[in-house]
């Protein structure tokens, strides 16, 4: 069995990591999963450094949103990408973000090959968009938030199944050997996510200035993809006086190890599909503050697994980090259920079965 993996290339988040997996595990199984890269990049890196073969296709895609301008687009594209998936003899296609999904997905009805289209994140009210996602065989969802949000004639199409996460390769102290040569000795609050407003990058800004009066040995650290709110980030970060402490890394591909060796993590997002780097941290041993929102509530259970912090509080997160830090046996014991949680739940085997299960479902081949 072929399947295409159809990515644009130009970022690397944890849809492209949870998909690399399910890539590389498939190939051990005597499945050929070729990931599609549409331009150079980032994307392309990571695979080399993953050791994934992909293909560089450069086909054109619908890289505009809804209206006439995408549509156009994805009319000169179809030819194109079918006549790819034809020529290239695939058996289905699974695309995983929002662009490949409206792109392939037409695509793939067109060679008359299934399509499953990965939703990672809240369905977007756009008619075009959904009419597109709706040319899918099936729909994989990584959280029931996700599902709630797609249209309701979708949903017999539609299976639930959360991201694989997997512990770092790496021992404790070199995990946080890899934390020290950011900031030097200390205790470390890790926030990771690409920098958005969905992510509330700058309420991590606002609990660290209020929590380094009161402790100040904390190390700030936040990892992921830049954006336009970078300056506005760094400018917080000087007026508090937190130049010393606060330390902003842009994307690491050894994200996996800083999250390890942290000594919690925050994630101060409202409206995560699920929230990746939660589970990362929980199967590692890392404590986790979480706003109570979204994929978030699937993930931590308050006070048996995680702590969870009202939305945009600044002082309701700052007293549950706290907590988790003054309150040892308590966090010791909550550490561990969350290991165990995301160990039972959580795995790469569960994750590539269940998937295997849909693509037996959509096609003629017995896995």
């Amino acid at each position: 069995m072929k399947v295409a993996f159809p990515f644009v290339g130009d970022t690397v988040g944890g849809s492209h990591i949870s998909a690399s997996s399910l890539i590389r595990s498939l190939c051990t199984l005597g499945i050929k999963a070729v990931p599609l890269l549409h331009r150079k990049g980032v994307l392309q890196s990571y695979l080399e450094s993953q050791e994934i073969e992909y293909i560089l296709t450069e086909l054109p895609f619908m890289n505009a949103g809804g209206g006439f301008s995408g549509l156009t687009e994805l009319a000169a594209a179809l030819p194109k990408m079918s006549s790819f998936i034809r020529k290239n003899e695939f058996d289905l296609v699974h695309a995983n973000d929002g662009r490949m999904i409206n792109s392939w997905m037409p695509a793939a009805k067109l060679a008359r090959v299934p399509g499953i289209a990965h939703r990672r994140t809240k369905w977007s009210a756009s008619r075009i968009s959904d009419w597109l996602h709706g040319q899918a065989s099936h729909f994989i969802c990584i959280s029931e938030y996700v599902a709630q949000s797609a249209p309701q004639r979708y949903k017999e199409r539609i299976t639930v199944i959360n991201n694989p996460v997997w512990p770092s390769p790496n021992n404790v102290n070199s995990n946080r050997r890899t934390l020290r040569a950011i900031g030097g000795e200390g205790t470390y609050l890790l926030w990771v996510g690409t920098l958005q407003d969905q992510k509330r990058p700058l309420d991590f800004v606002s609990i660290a200035e209020r929590l380094h009066r009161d402790i100040p040995n904390l190390k700030f650290v936040m990892v992921g993809r830049t954006s336009e709110l970078e300056l506005e980030i760094k400018k917080l970060v000087q007026m508090s006086g937190l130049q010393e402490s606060f330390f902003v890394t842009g994307f690491r591909q050894d994200c996996l190890e800083l999250i390890a060796g942290a000594d919690m993590l925050v994630a101060t997002a409202t409206k995560e599909g699920l929230g990746r780097s939660l589970m990362e941290a929980m199967i590692n041993g890392v404590p986790v503050v979480a706003s109570a929102a979204a994929g978030h509530l699937e993930v931590i259970l308050n006070d048996e697994n995680g702590t969870l912090a009202r939305p945009g509080d600044i002082s309701d997160f700052c007293h549950g980090i706290k907590q988790v830090l003054e309150s040892t046996d308590r966090t010791r014991e909550i550490v561990a259920r969350g290991k165990a949680y995301a160990n039972q739940h959580w795995s790469v085997e569960s994750h590539v079965q269940q998937v295997l299960a849909i693509y037996q479902k959509v096609t003629d081949h017995v896995l």
